[in-house]
């Protein structure tokens, strides 16, 4: 209904509210804006690229694709990223750190 409102009305909208609604996920200010986008970027980094590139993809497409389409594109993603070194490198973490918790050896 609030999609509505504001494609039928055209109205503006504060940065406040758009937060509060879920239109926007962040707001910075004009000073900070360079280093707000440096500090997302590093974080988007942190990720897979595999994934982040395969998302990105998918998202991309999801206007011209069925529900089923979209689905069969994730279930690929999912495919791919397992085969990667990343993948691989964060389990071999995982299962370090959780032997390390319990105190058996990796």
């Amino acid at each position: 209904m609030r999609a509505k409102e504001l494609i039928f009305s055209g109205r503006r909208v504060a940065s406040e509210e758009a937060l509060s609604i879920g239109m926007i996920d962040r707001v910075t200010s004009a000073e900070n804006l360079l280093a707000g986008a440096r500090t997302w970027a590093r974080e988007l980094s942190l990720g897979s690229p595999a994934a982040l590139a395969l998302s990105k993809s998918i998202l991309n497409q999801t206007f011209e694709l069925t529900v089923e389409q979209v689905f069969d594109m994730g279930s690929q993603a999912q495919a791919i990223c397992y085969s990667t070194q990343e993948h691989r490198d964060s389990i071999t973490a995982f299962l370090a750190k959780s032997a390390a918790k319990s105190g058996r050896p990796s």
